[in-house]
């Protein structure tokens, strides 16, 4: 059974072997390579992946097994359909004629350039990540209509204001419907997205596998004696449906009974203006959010780390006396399970299909968008860790446990496996 992989991004694997800068996003995929090597079906798997630099793109590379093949993609305008894309995977895909296609993600148009060069939706099976139509409905996160019509100086040179990126995600959202059409299977986690997609094609088959996590996140776990008291964890924060917002506003009404409040945010800026030229590239959102830690008193009690690998983000999960997860659209975010697997408390909102992860006995959840009660329950998790700690650790520890099944990697990849043979025809 030959399976061809369709994915968003450069993975580390291919990058460290081949002397490249890479991405630690979407870290669960090299979870699961890891899995496929350690079953030995490496010989069967075949990768295409984007690259913005042209003198990759229409390579193939073999690397322990797995050929690699790029494609070029202008990876920073995934709004728009490139129609000679179906060439290049139509070249591939005869190459390589594989049983299965698995494309997974639907948030860049190569997702439905391959759909339509494959042109087997039997053999097709595309794995839901974020979901454009319902990211491109609630983009602007209840932000005031003030700032959504705003727009800095950065905004207006590279026209890329938040109305913008709203239509951006539209026009995504469009491509991601035409690929569901044509594709005759699915997989999801969450109840979510299961809605989601059907609603789109009510023909489709829907799988159901999780996520297998990068492997540092099964080892250790949190410990109160190693996190610093009242700090707080964000795995994201540079747009608006992460809930930045919301989370300032939580904090506000807690700085005053807790001057010590730390908040770190992994992944870029779009908050740090330190000098003219920094100024000038803050996004709209981001003088907003600016704005908001001003207000609300939290100027120098906030910290954005820039982009970590696994083994830093690990240590910030552990260091952390909570994760909080703000979103106000969400699907399956692998943050909530990292901190999941790592026992740390969890405060999060119930956007999209986090409720399918987590119940309110293994973590915190709040209304999307209610920063009161997002204070709230913030403040229950300091309360139990400065006083009586254990039965905030009994949920952790509730929660560490339900993480370890649902994200056991050997049996996700046999759940996989499973799918693949159905798809193919060699299954039950």
């Amino acid at each position: 059974m030959k399976i061809l992989w369709v994915v968003n991004i450069m993975l580390p694997e291919f990058a460290k072997k081949t002397g490249r800068e890479y991405s630690s996003r979407e870290g669960w995929l090299s979870g699961l390579l890891e899995q496929m090597r350690k079953n030995g079906i490496e010989d069967k798997l075949y990768i295409a992946f984007p690259t913005g630099d042209l003198s990759l793109a229409g390579t193939k590379t073999d690397i322990d097994g797995i050929s690699y093949f790029a494609f070029y993609e202008d990876l920073a305008h995934p709004e728009y359909y490139v129609r000679e894309l179906e060439g290049v995977f139509k070249r591939y895909i005869d190459e390589i004629k594989p049983d299965i296609m698995h494309v997974f993600g639907t948030e860049f148009p190569h997702a439905l350039s391959a759909v339509i060069a494959f042109n087997d939706p039997k053999r097709t099976v595309i794995g839901m990540q974020g979901i454009c139509r319902l990211i491109a409905e609630d983009y602007m996160a209840l932000l005031p209509s003030k700032v959504c019509n705003s727009a800095s100086f950065r905004d207006i040179i590279r026209k890329d204001w938040m109305r913008v990126q709203k239509r951006k995600f539209r026009l995504r959202a469009i491509s991601e419907t035409r690929a569901l059409k044509l594709s005759g299977n699915v997989i999801g986690r969450t109840e979510n997205d299961k809605k989601a997609v059907l609603e789109i094609n009510e023909e489709l088959r829907y799988f159901s596998v999780n996520e297998t996590m990068r492997k540092c996140f099964y080892e250790g776990r949190w410990e109160l004696s190693g996190a610093t008291p009242h700090s707080i964890f964000v795995g994201q924060g540079d747009y608006p449906i992460k809930g930045m917002h919301f989370l300032i506003e939580a904090c506000g009404k807690l700085i005053g009974r807790y001057p010590d409040l730390q908040i770190r945010i992994a992944g870029n800026s779009i908050i740090n203006a330190d000098d003219l030229k920094s100024r000038l590239k803050l996004p709209a959102y981001g003088k907003y959010l600016r704005k908001l830690i001003e207000e609300n008193g939290l100027t120098g009690h906030i910290t954005v780390t820039g982009m970590l690998d696994d083994e830093q983000i690990k240590k910030e999960y552990l260091t952390a006396s909570v994760f909080v997860l703000p979103s106000y659209v969400e699907n399956s975010p692998n943050t909530l399970a990292e901190a999941m697997l790592l026992g740390v408390p969890a405060v999060t909102s119930d956007a999209g299909g986090v409720k399918s992860m987590i119940g309110p006995e293994e973590g915190y959840i709040f209304e999307r968008g209610n920063s009161r009660k997002m204070a709230e329950l913030i403040e229950e998790v300091w309360k139990a860790e400065d006083g009586n700690p254990s039965k905030l650790l009994e949920m952790t520890e509730r929660c560490r446990k339900r993480a370890l099944e649902e994200f056991d990697g050997q049996k996700n990849y046999e759940t996989l496996l499973e799918v693949y043979k159905e798809i193919s025809g060699d299954g039950k």
